[in-house]
Order: C-alpha cells, then structure tokens, then sequence
C-alpha cells in the first residue's frame, strides 16, 4: 500500500510521547521502513540551539536530545511532539517515540554536525506501454534542511498543528483518509474566519483555489456521495465507492485518494510559507 509519492509503511498506532528528555536520558523515534538502501540516514546531527534540543539521525532513527538547562524550564519539551508530527509530514516517514539509546555530552559532541539530513528513499514510477501499466521501484532522496525545521518551531499555532495532525491520522486510518483530511484543509480555512479571507490571503502564496473547491464537493457531496464521504446518504441514494484496499490500482479510488493527497498536502505547506511571511 502507498500513501505517498513514496513507499511509506504506515504502522497504526498512537506516537508516545515520554515527557523525560535530557542528555543522559533521551528518546528516539524508531521508523518500521524497509527500504532499499542499507542506512536511510548516515549518522548526523540537527543542532537547534534556540530551542536547547539536537536531533541526533541515523539510519531510521531520530533521537531527541534537550539540554539539561533547557529541560528543568521544559522549553525543549513543549517541542517534542510537535516537531515529532512535522518530521512524519516533512520525510514521508512514520516514527513512533520510544526509548532509545543513552548520549554523553562526550560522545554527543563527535557526531558531525549538519545543515541539510538526506535521506534516502525510494518511490513509484508508473509507465505505461501497450501490455498496461508498469510500476517501478527507483532511489529517491529528500532534504530535510535545519532552516525549514527552525521556521517551523517559529511559526507554530494550533491551527497548524492540527492540520498536520488530522493529515496523519488519515495517513494512519486510511479509510477515513478523506474525512481526516477535511479536517485538515477546514482547520486550515477557519483560521482566517472566512472563506474569502482564506482565498485572498492564501492565493498569492500558491493556493489552488479550483482543486480546493474539487476537494470540497468531493467530501460534501449529497447527490453523488462517496462511501467514504463526511455524510451519511439520503434514502434510495446511489453511493459511489471508493475501495480503500486498492487505492493505487483501482483508478477512480486513486483519483480521488491522489487529489485529496495534494490539496491536502499543499495546503498545509501554503500556510507554513503564510505563517512565516507574516511573523
């Protein structure tokens, strides 16, 4: 099953969050992908001094490192699981926070320190000849750069949390991909109170305001409802379905699955570059 332009193993179940994070104690989120290289990240750190926190990386594995000081005030604390939400959304990557391994500040300190973490994938290609549709497995590298995670922490608000977070629930919980995803994008909308204030503001930023208004019928529709819709059918209504167990094979599922996806997806990284131009 895909979920993203790449292939993602999306595991069900909650993120944990452990509240304890130090130098002598930290915590790693451990990532069940099996890919086709043999380390997906080579062992690197994301150093984020304004927030007394490094991220250590390695292979598929983030450990969260907060500075002692930093964590009596629980500044680095208050982080964790937001950016947790935001390295799933940034790295297509599903990390579930659990107990990981114990860093000196010796031995933390000889680990390089970067700017940009590669990590290394792999995602679909899908060509077409005259036997039908080929789909193939090729290398694909994403940059998760310090300046993004740093505007992130910036930025930050409610509103934007949950976006991510409904987005990842409907990750997670596939078959209400299109409901969650709702959530998402209307979260998103009510932020500004309106839906003209929304247009106005988000359009100079990128805003697809014809594939957002698809998105829209398409979860809202009572004439034609989907099986996966936000409403429950009319008496004698004919209900479209969408088979959340072929998404990419069935064509109509992957239509609808794929739209969702990007106005979803777009949306939130529209309102990330917003929030940042007007802090």
């Amino acid at each position: 099953m895909r979920y993203s332009d790449f292939d993602i193993l999306v595991e069900k179940g909650d993120i944990l969050f452990i509240p304890k994070f130090s130098l002598g104690v930290s915590s790693t989120i451990a990532n069940p992908y099996f890919g086709m290289y043999s380390k997906i990240v080579e062992l690197c750190k994301l150093s984020l001094p304004n927030y007394g926190m490094q991220l250590v990386f390695e292979d598929k594995s983030v450990t969260f490192c907060v500075n002692p000081e930093t964590e009596q005030k629980d500044v680095g604390n208050l982080f964790v699981e937001p950016l947790v939400r935001y390295l799933i959304f940034s790295t297509y990557l599903n990390y579930n926070l659990v107990a990981g391994p114990k860093f000196s500040r010796s031995n933390l300190n000889t680990i390089p320190c970067t700017d940009t973490i590669i990590i290394k994938l792999s995602r679909f290609s899908e060509r077409t000849n005259d036997k039908g549709s080929i789909i193939k497995v090729l290398p694909a590298e994403l940059y998760l750069k310090k300046e993004s995670v740093e505007d992130y922490l910036n930025i930050i608000n409610l509103e934007l949390y949950l976006a991510i977070s409904y987005y990842l629930i409907g990750c997670q919980n596939i078959e209400y991909f299109l409901i969650e995803f709702y959530k998402s994008v209307e979260i998103i909308k009510n932020y500004f109170g309106n839906e003209k204030i929304f247009k106005s503001c988000l359009e100079p930023f990128g805003l697809d305001y014809v594939a957002y208004k698809k998105f829209k019928r398409l979860a809202n529709d009572k004439r034609n409802p989907l099986n996966i819709g936000r409403h429950a059918p009319k008496k004698d209504t004919m209900l479209s379905f969408i088979d959340v167990k072929n998404l990419i094979s069935e064509p109509k599922s992957k239509q609808v699955f794929e739209e969702s996806t990007h106005v979803c997806r777009d949306l939130i990284n529209i309102f990330i570059h917003y929030l940042k131009a007007e802090s």
